[in-house]
């Protein structure tokens, strides 16, 4: 699984020495790795594997070769479905490749986030009835959660502590052994379930603090509140808690899903409600900026059908920076008002013209002052390159809605332009109901 977990991980340790085979169904996708041409915007990660692959230390297939391989490390994808539950045919397919190619001292690592109980109950049975040999005797298997954050991932591969569970303790010994050529730290569990649960338990923490945070958000548009302003006075010197930042909606690959896998293992049990919960809200604040937009659009009288839109940051993330599309509010945002409205434009620093025209939508270059024709402005991430100093001014219609969900745009300064209504998290300029 060539993805951004396998890509970076393939090429982090074919620097530190490994001689590194990465496989990929997608042929497309290995076509492009062989040219050198890598779509994922991770930092450093584009000019290593080039170094990489002049220097043959790194082979991109879309099946496996000959050859043969020491350790397997499986990096493919587990999508849910809409009942929250892992599918696990990507993981099934590679263990039954696998299975036919390993031999008596080989070891198998599971890096994909899965149902705890993925390893020791379907994975051991996949390899030892395809390959005759047995789990924790005749070959090592083991879990080490992936936990690189995009934008970081080649600093955080080295830095963060790799944690690494095995069938047996030899199979955690022997895994530990293996990522110690890599990682600074490497901490030691007692069973497989442990280190399954370590990556659920870090997702799922995460997607909750920002739901508290979100809910704050709600409770202070209430009573006309900007909650960024509420939390930093919350914050301010109180040495028992640091409330996170709010967010129009939590996206992105892992956040949308590991908090729901974390809730399937007992679905009727306390962790799961808590953190379906925080599902819940986060979702629920992906539709506040169009619920607010609406507000606007009545209390101007405008036709909703004949507005035109300009969407702000559409990658999941703003910073650090990345290119994922995968589960992005502001993408979400803009699909959603491209069905009730007359026009929606994208810009974003890092996205391409290309990559937006792939959506099927229109870029907007907003590096030139010219005059921005939009009923409503909605800035969707947090790269400190998407907003330029003029762009308040080139905004030309007499009354301009902005939703600035992460705070880039100088509140004091929005409220100077008679012809914007500002709009941030819990608090707008309009008339409030």
């Amino acid at each position: 699984g060539l993805g951004f977990v396998g890509l970076s991980l393939a090429a982090s340790l074919s620097n530190v020495g490994h001689n590194v085979t990465g496989i990929d169904i997608n042929k497309g996708l290995i076509e492009q790795l062989n040219k050198g041409e890598i779509s994922i915007h991770e930092p450093g990660l584009s000019d290593l594997i080039k170094n990489l692959k002049l220097s043959n230390k790194i082979n991109f297939y879309d099946k496996p070769p000959s050859k043969r391989n020491n350790f397997f490390i499986v990096c493919v994808g587990t999508p849910i479905d809409s009942r929250g539950n892992a599918n696990l045919k990507f993981i099934k397919s590679v263990l039954n490749i696998i299975s036919k190619r390993i031999k008596k001292g080989d070891v198998v690592m599971l890096r994909s986030t899965v149902p705890v109980g993925t390893t020791r109950n379907i994975a051991k049975k996949i390899l030892e009835e395809k390959s005759n040999l047995q789990a924790g005797v005749d070959f090592y298997l083991s879990f080490a959660p992936e936990r690189t954050v995009e934008g970081k991932a080649m600093e955080e591969l080295k830095t963060l502590p790799q944690i690494v569970g095995g069938l047996t303790f030899k199979c955690t010994e022997i895994a530990g052994k293996f990522w110690r050529t890599h990682s600074n730290v490497v901490v030691q569990t007692n069973s497989l379930e442990s280190a399954e649960l370590v990556k659920l338990a870090n997702n799922s923490f995460r997607d909750l603090t920002f739901a508290f945070s979100n809910a704050l958000v709600l409770l202070a548009d209430k009573y006309n509140i900007d909650s960024n302003e509420l939390i930093y006075l919350a914050n301010e010197g109180y040495p028992r808690n640091s409330i996170a930042r709010p967010s129009p909606g939590v996206g992105g690959y892992c956040l949308t899903k590991d908090p729901l896998l974390y809730a399937a293992i007992d679905k009727s049990s306390p962790h799961a409600k808590l953190s379906r919960l925080g599902r819940e809200i986060n979702q629920e604040l992906a539709k506040y900026p169009i619920k607010k937009f609406k507000s606007f659009v009545k209390e101007e009288n405008l036709n909703l059908s004949e507005t035109n839109i300009l969407i702000i940051g559409i990658a999941f993330k703003g910073w650090p920076e990345t290119n994922d599309l995968r589960d992005s509010i502001g993408l979400e945002v803009a699909q959603e008002l491209r069905m009730i409205c007359k026009n929606v434009d994208l810009y974003d620093s890092i996205i391409s013209i290309e990559e937006v025209e792939s959506i099927g939508f229109k870029f907007k270059d907003i590096d030139s002052a010219e005059s921005n024709n939009y009923d409503a402005v909605f800035i969707m991430n947090n790269h400190p390159k998407n907003i330029k100093k003029y762009f308040l001014r080139s905004l030309s219609k007499d009354n301009v809605f902005i939703f600035d969900g992460w705070n880039q745009i100088d509140k004091r300064t929005a409220l100077g332009y008679k012809n914007i209504k500002y709009m941030n998290l819990g608090f707008y300029s309009g008339k409030v109901d």
